[in-house]
């Protein structure tokens, strides 16, 4: 009885005359031939060419695209090559050609060629149901978000939760298209929904803003946020992270040969001894004993700007030491209160003879300046001392050393600018987090997105108590981009390396990237080749939309045609997470959005702020350029 009364609510609009592989050829009837018509109440949109609509054989309904249509008199010979007043509603019949794609049955669809279009098979119009089976693959209305609506058939368009934000998500489109809406629209209706809350309280949802399109919260406000911008609150980095020998190195461009090899020497040292004070004392007194001038003097030049920094007095402790300048081959001399004290080659400096160096108030004066500091100019004071060590131990000279020293001083500097470098407990948070980078100066805008994307995966391959970790980068193509850039070799190979291991391997660690891009051309092709559902808004470069083509395979030759064509908000949805491709209508969403729409130039030169001032105040007298 129920499938009787389904048979009666759809209306029939055509039937298979003939049949060719598994394209059909459909007669329509004459009162279908309208662009939309009503169903029990409900708008319907007539068959058009790339709609998709339903062959019914059985208990079996056939998923059907509408590939040409046209029509043929049935009255008039169609010899005459002239189109005149004889064609007429009454005389012809329309003709539509569709070809098959998969089956619902039982409310799932499949990709199948058991079942073929037959001759007598009834086409009728793809209901909101039949949508939502093909798109969603029979996931239930409560296990998805809406975000628009079908192109072609105006049927609302279900994202299934688990299949699709369990997945790494690519969002394309050029600048104007609407993909920053689709991509705020995406994640704002999954906080929206019933799993919301608990996603929010369980996951972590990481935002890489590089224009600041999300700084000013407004995105998200029904939902807590934290916002780190850079400069009203610093970016969180972890300290594990930024100071592995493998960050270091790719910061300081480090040479492979024979700048590495210091990174590594010290790396380990500075993790075992961040009070180092009584080591660095040591040091000295080997150089003393070795009558190794130079390095003392480069140890003094340490030590003394430490002292400096860390006291606002003189710096008494080092009168003596300062004084210590070489004599003849292998022997020095200390000038205290004008009288002169030598130091032999292999003396023992912890004698009583030498005890007017002070060497006990230099270390404990060194030990109090180097507790106060904070770990990055506590580090980058390490290194300064660890580059004499290496020339004293390593055989490494002080030439080679300082340019990857002065380079890591100015990037510790800069990136202390806008972040606080911290211990883990205070870089991770479950809920919603933007990155703000536009403050951020434009060399070190790459460093931090890399940075930040980094800390979280190596995080998220650790942390089982956060079920998923979500790192969603709007302009991708700042980081993921596939040429050299200014930086070095080395660095370039990190940062691939580093966004190809999260693709392939975050998967299986709870780690899902969505990324959203003007050029996915630009980007990695590895990158792209490992993204599970796209969303693709208009394209018109070759480049991107070959890029497209070789990395969807999903994606079929009508809805690449239509890529160029696609309008503002409309777009491509395909991939694992859907049956079969679909073009959509995103929703535009007016209350809570990204910072991203078009200006309209009308509206801001017509509007009359209060503290404008008049055109005659700003230009009252007579310009010269």
């Amino acid at each position: 009885m129920v499938e009787e009364i389904v048979e009666q609510s759809e209306k029939e609009l055509g039937v298979v005359v003939s049949v060719d592989a598994d394209e059909a050829t459909i007669g329509m009837y004459n009162v279908t031939n309208g662009t939309s018509f009503f169903m029990d109440g409900e708008e319907i949109n007539g068959i058009k060419v790339g709609a998709y609509a339903i062959l019914k054989q059985g208990r079996n309904r056939i998923v059907v695209t509408v590939l040409s249509e046209k029509v043929r008199d049935q009255l008039n010979t169609i010899n005459s090559k002239e189109f005149d007043n004889r064609f007429h509603a009454q005389s012809i019949q329309r003709i539509v050609k569709v070809r098959s794609q998969g089956v619902i049955k039982d409310g799932h669809f499949s990709l199948t060629g058991a079942v073929v279009p037959m001759v007598g098979n009834v086409l009728v119009s793809a209901s909101s149901e039949d949508i939502a089976d093909i798109f969603s693959r029979g996931v239930k209305e409560c296990e998805s978000v809406i975000i628009g609506r079908s192109l072609m058939e105006n049927q609302p368009i279900r994202i299934p939760v688990n299949d699709f934000f369990a997945s790494h998500i690519g969002i394309f489109g050029n600048t104007g298209s609407g993909k920053s809406n689709t991509l705020h629209k995406l994640y704002l209706e999954l906080f929206n929904s019933r799993y919301g809350s608990p996603a929010l309280e369980k996951s972590s949802f990481v935002v890489i803003d590089f224009n600041g399109e999300y700084g000013s919260g407004s995105a998200f406000k029904d939902h807590h946020i934290q916002l780190y911008d850079g400069v009203k609150k610093k970016f969180p980095i972890d300290e594990n992270l930024f100071f592995d020998i493998n960050t270091l190195k790719v910061l300081a461009k480090a040479t492979e040969n024979t700048q590495v090899p210091f990174f590594g020497s010290f790396s380990k040292k500075w993790r075992e001894n961040r009070e180092y004070a009584s080591m660095e004392i040591g040091l000295l007194k080997k150089c003393l004993t070795s009558c190794s001038i130079d390095l003392i003097e480069e140890w003094r030049d340490v030590a003394r700007s430490i002292l400096q920094e860390g006291s606002n007095g003189e710096i008494d402790c080092m009168n003596v030491l300062d004084t210590v300048r070489t004599f003849k081959n292998d022997l020095m001399y200390i000038l205290e209160d004008g009288e002169e004290e030598y130091i032999d080659k292999g003396d023992s400096i912890d004698g009583c003879k030498y005890s007017n160096l002070k060497l006990d108030s230099v270390k404990r004066d060194l030990a109090k300046c180097v507790s106060s500091f904070n770990p990055c100019v506590s580090f980058l004071n390490f290194i300064k001392f660890q580059k004499i060590y290496d020339a004293k131990y390593m055989g490494m000279q002080l030439d080679w050393l300082r340019p990857v020293v002065g380079r890591m001083e100015r990037v510790v500097n800069s990136i202390e600018k806008y972040a606080e470098i911290k211990g883990a407990s205070g870089c991770y948070l479950k809920g919603i987090t933007v990155f703000n980078l536009k403050n951020v100066d434009a060399e070190y805008k790459e460093t931090f997105a890399l940075l930040i994307a980094k800390m979280f995966y190596e995080r998220k391959k650790k942390d089982s108590n956060s079920v998923s970790l979500h790192l969603i980068i709007d302009e991708a193509h700042n980081i993921l981009n596939s040429f050299k850039s200014s930086h070095s070799d080395i660095w370039e190979d990190y940062r691939l390396s580093t966004f190809e291991s999260m693709i392939k391997e975050g998967r299986k660690y709870g780690f899902f990237l969505t990324i959203a891009s003007q050029r996915p051309a630009d980007i990695s092709p590895t990158i792209m080749s490992q993204i599970h559902n796209y969303i693709v808004h208009k394209l018109v470069n070759d480049k991107d939309l070959q890029m497209m083509e070789n990395t969807m395979p999903t994606l079929d030759a009508f809805s690449k045609s239509r890529i160029p064509t696609l309008g503002k908000g409309e777009a491509v949805l395909t991939g694992r997470a859907f049956g079969l491709p679909s073009l959509i209508k995103v929703d535009y969403e007016p209350y809570s959005r990204p910072d991203s729409d078009d200006v309209d130039l009308i509206k801001k030169w017509t509007s009359k702020a209060d503290n404008t001032a008049s055109a005659s105040d700003t230009y009252s007298g007579t310009q010269t350029f």
